[in-house]
Order: C-alpha cells, then sequence, then structure tokens
C-alpha cells in the first residue's frame, strides 16, 4: 500500500462513518449543493523524443565495444646494462648486445662456461594509452555528458506534478455560516504514478540503458588505463587506424554526429487538466474536508479533545459490554432449550467458549487498566503524604518569614535613624569638598587655555614654514621636471635617446612622469616666448634699430 492507497483508504472511512449520521449528511449535501468557486488545476509535461539521436548512439556503441575489444595497445623497449649478479631474464637482445661488447667479459676460467661481468636486460612494456585508445575514452565522456543532461532534464520534466486547488466562498448552513479561502499548490518532483505511466518510459529506458553502457566500457581496464592519459581536446588527427579500421571508423562518425548535434533533442508539450465544480464527486469530497476543518477548529480552539476522546472510550465500552450481554442472553436461551428438548450440548458449549473468549479478550483489556488504576492510586497517596510533608513545611516557613520580617523592620528602623545622621555630615563635607574642586577646576581650565593658545601659535608658525617647505619641493620639482624635458630635448636633437629608453616610458607611470615633464617645459616655453616677443618688440620699435635698417636700404 503506497501513500495515495492509505490517504484514498482513509477518506472513504471518514465519509463511511459520517454518512450515517443525519446532521452530518444534511450539513455535506447542503455545503455541496452551495454555489461557490472551487477549482482544480493540474499541469502536466509531455516530451516528444527525436528517436534519431538515440538510434545514432546505440548504433555507434557496437563500434564502440568492437574498438575496445581490440585491445591496441604500444610495446616499448626499456635496456639497461646490469650487473650479472641483478640479471633476472636472458633474451635475445642481451646475446646480440653481448656479442658486440666483449669488453663486459673481463675473464676466462679454463674448464668452465663464461660468465660476463655485466649483462644487457631488456624490459618490453604495453602502454595502452595509445591515441586512439584516448580518442575512445574522450567520446565514452562525451556520450556520457550528452545523454545524461538530456536524461535528467526529461525526468525532471516529464515526472513532474504540479496541482493547484481554489476554493472560495460563503455559505450559511442552518444557523451556521462557513467561509473558507483556500489556494492550495503542490508540487512533486519525480512522481510515481507519472514515472510508471510516463508516455516516453521507452526513451527514457533507452537512455538509461546507453548511460549503463558507457558507464560499463569506462569501466574496462583498457579504458580506466586510458582515462590516465591527458584527455583530447578538439579537433582530433584522423590517423590511418582512425581512418581506416571499421570500429574505429563507426566511432568517429558517432563523434562527429554528436559534435554537429545541434538542440535540444526533444519537444515539450504542456497541457493543463481543469476539474470544475459540477464535474463527478467533487464538490461532496471537497464538503467533506471543509466540514473536517470546521471540526478541528472548532475541537482545537475549544479543547475538547480530551472531552471527545472520553465520550469516544465511553462508547466503546458500552458497544463491548452490549456484546457480551448479547452473547450471554444468546447462550442462556441456547441452554434452556437444551434443557427443555434435550438435546446434544454441543452448540451450547460451543457458545461458551466464545462467550469465554470475548471475556478473556475484555478482561486482557482491562487488565492494563486495572493495573494503570492501581499504579494511580499509589501515586496519589505518595502525593497525599508529599502533599501534607510539604505544608507542615509551608507553615514553618510562615512562622520563619513572620520572624525574618519583624527582625527586618527593627533593622531598616536603626539603619534609617543611622543614615539620617551620616548623611547631614557628608552633605556638609560634598560642600567643602565642592568649593575646592571647583576652584581647582577653574585654575586647570586657565592653564589649559594658555597651553592651548600656545600650541595654536606654535602649529600655525609650523603650519607656515610646513607650507613654504611645500612650496620650495613644488619649485624643485618643477625645476628638475623642466631640466629633465630640456636634457632630453637636446640628446632628441642630438638622436642620443636608444629605443630602450623609448620602451621604458611606454607604461603608464613613464608616460605620465613624461607628460609632467613636457608641461613644464611648456610653461618655460611659454614663459620665455612672452619675454622674447617683448624684446623684439622693443628692439623692432627701437630708433637706432630703425635708423640702422633704413641706413642698410
Amino acid at each position: 500500500m503506497n501513500q495515495s492507497d492509505a490517504y484514498y483508504r482513509a477518506f472513504l472511512a471518514y465519509k463511511a462513518l459520517i454518512s450515517g449520521q443525519r446532521d452530518c449528511e444534511r450539513d455535506r449535501h447542503s455545503l455541496a449543493d452551495a454555489p461557490r468557486e472551487q477549482t482544480i488545476t493540474v499541469t502536466r509535461i509531455y516530451c516528444t523524443v527525436d528517436e534519431a539521436w538515440i538510434r545514432a548512439i546505440e548504433t555507434g556503441l557496437v563500434h564502440i565495444e568492437k574498438a575496445i575489444k581490440e585491445d591496441r595497445q604500444f610495446i616499448y623497449s626499456n635496456g639497461e646494462v646490469v650487473p650479472i649478479e641483478r640479471v633476472r631474464h636472458v633474451s635475445k637482445d642481451s646475446v646480440e648486445h653481448l656479442a658486440r661488447h666483449a669488453e663486459l667479459i673481463t675473464r676466462a676460467p679454463e674448464g668452465e662456461d663464461i660468465i660476463p661481468d655485466k649483462l644487457y636486460t631488456v624490459e618490453r612494456l604495453s602502454d595502452y594509452a595509445v591515441y586512439e585508445n584516448r580518442f575512445l575514452y574522450m567520446l565514452l565522456c562525451y556520450l556520457r555528458d550528452f545523454v545524461t543532461l538530456r536524461y535528467r532534464k526529461l525526468l525532471e520534466l516529464t515526472n513532474l506534478y504540479s496541482g493547484q486547488l481554489t476554493l472560495s466562498g460563503e455559505v450559511t448552513l442552518f444557523g451556521r455560516t462557513l467561509s473558507l479561502n483556500a489556494d492550495l499548490k503542490d508540487t512533486r518532483p519525480d512522481d510515481p504514478y507519472l514515472r510508471l505511466h510516463n508516455p516516453a518510459r521507452d526513451m527514457l529506458d533507452r537512455m538509461d540503458l546507453i548511460l549503463k553502457t558507457v558507464q560499463a566500457f569506462l569501466a574496462t581496464p583498457l579504458m580506466e588505463s586510458a582515462g590516465k592519459a591527458a584527455m583530447l581536446k578538439p579537433p582530433i588527427t584522423k590517423t590511418n587506424v582512425l581512418k581506416m579500421d571499421n570500429n574505429f571508423k563507426g566511432a568517429v562518425a558517432l563523434y562527429d554526429y554528436v559534435i554537429a548535434y545541434e538542440g535540444d533533442g526533444y519537444t515539450i508539450t504542456r497541457e493543463i487538466h481543469t476539474v470544475g465544480a459540477g464535474e463527478g464527486s467533487l464538490s461532496e469530497d471537497v464538503a467533506d474536508v471543509e466540514l473536517l476543518l470546521a471540526h478541528l477548529t472548532y475541537r482545537h480552539g475549544l479543547g475538547l479533545t480530551p472531552e471527545l476522546k472520553a465520550e469516544m472510550e465511553k462508547d466503546e465500552n458500552e458497544t463491548r459490554l452490549r456484546g457480551l450481554r448479547h452473547r450471554a442472553e444468546q447462550l442462556e436461551g441456547l441452554r434452556r432449550r437444551l434443557e427443555r428438548e434435550g438435546e446434544a450440548p454441543e452448540a451450547y458449549i460451543l457458545e461458551l467458549e466464545k462467550l469465554i473468549r470475548a471475556l478473556h479478550g475484555e478482561l486482557d483489556r482491562l487488565d492494563p487498566l486495572h493495573a494503570e488504576l492501581d499504579r494511580r492510586k499509589k501515586t496519589e497517596l505518595a502525593l497525599t503524604g508529599t502533599v501534607e510533608d510539604l505544608q507542615a513545611r509551608i507553615e514553618g516557613f510562615d512562622r520563619e518569614v513572620a520572624a525574618v520580617e519583624e527582625a527586618h523592620a527593627l533593622a531598616l528602623q536603626e539603619a534609617d535613624l543611622r543614615h539620617r545622621r551620616e548623611q547631614a555630615i557628608l552633605v556638609g563635607e560634598q560642600a567643602a569638598e565642592r568649593e575646592a574642586w571647583e576652584a581647582e577646576t577653574r585654575e586647570i581650565e586657565a592653564r589649559r587655555r594658555e597651553a592651548v593658545s600656545a600650541m595654536e601659535a606654535t602649529l600655525a608658525a609650523k603650519q607656515a614654514e610646513a607650507d613654504r617647505y611645500r612650496a620650495a619641493y613644488d619649485e624643485l620639482v618643477e625645476e628638475t621636471r623642466l631640466l629633465r624635458a630640456r636634457v632630453l630635448g637636446k640628446r632628441m636633437l642630438e638622436g642620443d635617446i636608444s629605443a630602450e629608453e623609448v620602451d621604458a616610458m611606454t607604461d603608464e607611470e613613464g608616460f605620465n612622469e613624461l607628460e609632467r615633464e613636457l608641461d613644464a617645459f611648456v610653461k618655460l616655453y611659454s614663459r620665455v616666448w612672452k619675454k622674447t616677443k617683448r624684446k623684439i618688440r622693443r628692439d623692432l620699435l627701437n630708433p637706432k634699430s630703425i635708423k640702422g635698417q633704413s641706413g642698410k636700404k
């Protein structure tokens, strides 16, 4: 039984229980027939998957599987000349090397085999990280990401339940008024029912199988070894194996297809289903829920739960007792009939056994109640003794408190008198201290003002001195920049500036300094040009200069 089954059966049991109550049935029908707004809206998403890319990947995985089974590897040799004591294996390469290097034999014992001092050994290692295997590993990683992205998105969309219940209205039911405004929204990702009845389930199963196959291929020893090498990056180099081998050709075709694929690979359709008040048994079901909510508000608001629970237990006990009495009456009637008619007592014994079992069940049910009652009686006796003890202690505490309060009142009176005497003395002392403190404060304030005035005068002098130093510094900086600009200008005229110096001036700091030097030079140029113009005018307007020019003419 899942959650929906449990809720459905519990709701049916609730409806069956209240259907036998006349008042409940009356309110239910009146509430269901009342005009109001109640709507259920469910949004479902349907996805249509493009089967072409799934079929292309399934076909390509066959070629990838065969390419992996080829188990391509590169075998390389690692040769080394080692002492004869460390040699573990002698190969043909060892003999050939020894034949070309006789100097490795330094002694030739008589009557014994010739043993060299050193020997060439070859270790052959297999490397599975060849380019083709690395290509397969990259392709499998691409396929895993390609399919996973679409598979998860499809699961998220197609298995998403989104429902909304809107209910509003006010109804008067035989003197009582029910007003309810509800807006219920329910969103369930990966809903079990939608997952079981998903129209795209076949395509999702095929995608799941593709992912499991890709994961299985990545877990093979060949791919694990290729995965330890650096991942290839597009574009790939089509080696002879990738171009000529049929299995690798199929893998390359799948790679080209996946890389060039555009789009999501599926289309989405949203369908909104609305259930109104007049469809099916919605109005009656909603009325049952409203009445239940009204009952919960009434019960918890007034605190009726203990009273209702006790009433329910009382009714259950009376029902059981009536059943026991009825069985006892049936048994007594059966006994009389047996005595009157002289029949066999089997039926009487059977009914008697049923009654005995029922009584045993009732006793089993009452035993915990009796035990609980006994426990409560013992607890009550213990609490009674505790209460009497506490009452005696409280009376003793009251007497102690009265004595303490009386002593406290006397102490307060004495303390009040002592406080008044001490207060009068302190007031006189505080007045004298206040006068001395005020005089000392006035003297300190006068000294502080004198010190502040002296400090302000010193600060003004220091500030003026700092301004002079700052102005002198600015003049020195300006003069330095001017001199540097003139030097650079002369060096530029003489062609004495190298390309490295020019490059050094192109960074931000160097160029900013060059601009400041240019500004200083321009200011100098403007000042000199003004003086030069005045001098030119003075020379041109001088009568001697004009006369001399006339004599020349």
